[in-house]
């Protein structure tokens, strides 16, 4: 099962190395890295990829009215979005997590096995992205990509 994060330039030595070293040793599949500016250096068992899609771009370059809160910070955060449905394109169900996410025990693969559209952890407030399945096999997928992306 892929396991799937991104992250930007200034956080490789601040959380992102430690949390690739930890997947690369602890997940049950593939690790795949989007990044953003010049690649990091190689860590064996993880694939890095540019996050250069021209749709990323199209939207970084667009005017989105600002509202409070972090919450609302569509740029800051589609940066998740984009690596998630380029990821989607390989037609298997895959395991997003934020890059800032310690790994420090083998995951059971009972725990990965993806058969939902989506999997989350929920809340009383708003949903927690840091983890996240996703599965582009599911019947409903294409219709969810649509709507995902166009938000």
């Amino acid at each position: 099962m892929l396991a799937v994060t991104t992250f930007p330039p200034n956080a490789w030595n601040v959380y992102a190395k430690t949390c690739l070293l930890r997947m690369a040793k602890y997940w049950r599949g593939s690790t795949r890295a989007y990044f953003e500016g010049h690649a990091p250096p190689a860590i064996e068992g993880v694939e890095f990829r540019p996050l250069d899609m021209p749709e990323r771009q199209q939207f970084l370059d667009r005017t989105i009215e600002k509202k409070p809160g972090f919450l609302w910070d569509a740029k800051r955060f589609c940066h998740k979005v984009f690596a998630q449905l380029d990821a989607a394109k390989d037609g298997e169900p895959f395991w997003w997590t934020d890059a800032d996410v310690a790994i420090y025990l083998k995951v059971p693969r009972e725990i990965l096995k993806q058969t939902e559209l989506v999997t989350f952890l929920g809340r009383d407030t708003y949903t927690e992205t840091g983890l996240v399945g996703f599965n582009p096999q599911h019947p409903e997928w294409d219709d969810f990509a649509d709507k995902y992306l166009s938000m």
